[in-house]
């Protein structure tokens, strides 16, 4: 038999130990950039004056300031294949008064919102987030979900990765996964799922949240995800006491209008 030649064994040392110390490496730098969920999103961008679900400028920019980091932004596309910022149609007569029915995106960016307030595009919003490296946006696409979020990471490779999209249902999940997307919260507010088949999908599917309506939050549903691990965020909440009680129930964040971090 041949004998190892008396470099062999220190080389093959060495080798061990390079590859662990690049092991470790990769380990703490994923850690360093591991995202956590956050007790407080900033439902709309936040309240601004007064008013709520604004999607503008000033309201993710006021918010910020107050301590926000992330900030759930509705997305919707224009008759003209634009996504921009707004929760609904319905609120162009809220917001802008104007007529409630989608419109391109030059009709769009000629209204003028209330109160001097700004509205946005998604490219605006990915700006944004350029100036703001600490923020994150969650998404709440109204429709075309799998299309925004390959839109993103196709245009904003960069700034994808402060983006939290918002899984609707079970397949989208895997969709929104193969685009290179780490972060996904399921959100129920258009399934009817139990907790028991939650917590079977979450033992397959990484979740980085599962989010619900506060009625469902009054439930035992929050209990029964809680003891498996599962982080958990409800919505809308403004009231304090209502807050105490999502607390209670197992709930770890909150989407408000008007509430702030501690």
């Amino acid at each position: 038999m041949r004998k190892p030649g008396k470099f062999t064994v220190p080389l093959v040392a060495l080798l061990v130990l390079v590859s662990a110390a690049v092991t470790v490496k990769l380990v703490l730098s994923k850690a360093k950039t591991a995202v956590l969920p956050a007790e407080y999103v900033a439902h709309g961008g936040g309240g601004v004056n007064e008013e709520r679900i604004t999607n503008s400028l000033e309201a993710f920019n006021e918010n910020y300031a107050q301590g926000f980091r992330f900030f759930e932004a509705d997305i919707e596309k224009t008759t003209d294949g634009h996504y921009i910022l707004i929760h609904d149609w319905g609120r162009l007569k809220w917001l802008f008064n104007s007529e409630p029915e989608p419109c391109d995106l030059e009709t769009f960016l000629g209204l003028k919102m209330v109160k001097g307030l700004t509205q946005m595009t998604l490219d605006d919003l990915m700006r944004w987030l350029k100036d703001h490296p600490d923020a994150y946006i969650i998404t709440d696409a109204k429709s075309d979900n799998i299309g925004l979020h390959k839109y993103i990471k196709e245009k904003y490779p960069k700034e994808s990765r402060q983006v939290i999209p918002q899984a609707m249902s079970f397949e989208e999940y895997p969709e929104i996964k193969a685009l290179g997307y780490e972060n996904i919260i399921l959100t129920l507010y258009k399934v009817k799922y139990t907790p028991e088949m939650i917590i079977e999908f979450a033992e397959n599917n990484e979740l980085f949240a599962v989010t619900m309506h506060s009625s469902t939050a009054k439930t035992d549903f929050p209990s029964k995800l809680k003891e498996k691990g599962i982080f958990m965020y409800a919505h809308t909440i403004n009231d304090a006491s209502e807050e105490e009680l999502m607390r209670n129930a197992g709930i770890g964040g909150i989407y408000t209008d008007f509430l702030q971090p501690d």
